[in-house]
């Protein structure tokens, strides 16, 4: 991996707010990406994979800039 090209990503992965605990808003892990080697939708696979949706639950992708505090991405 090419260190000027990996990125470390923080991902939350949010429920159905009706069937979530109130106790857990989401739940949050890490991930070192190679943007030279992985496309969003590579991404979104493997994430998927690891985590499953549910029963009638859709994957979506946003992704969210802390500096300009904006969703830029929305998959």
């Amino acid at each position: 991996m090419d260190p000027k090209s990996t990125y470390w990503l923080e991902i939350k992965l949010l429920g159905n707010t009706k069937k979530v605990r109130k106790d857990v808003h989401c739940f949050c892990f890490d991930k070192v990406v190679d943007s030279d080697t992985t496309t969003l939708k590579d991404l979104v696979d493997e994430i998927t994979n690891q985590y499953p949706p549910g029963y009638l639950e859709i994957a979506n992708v946003q992704y969210y800039d802390a500096d300009f505090k904006t969703v830029l991405v929305q998959v």
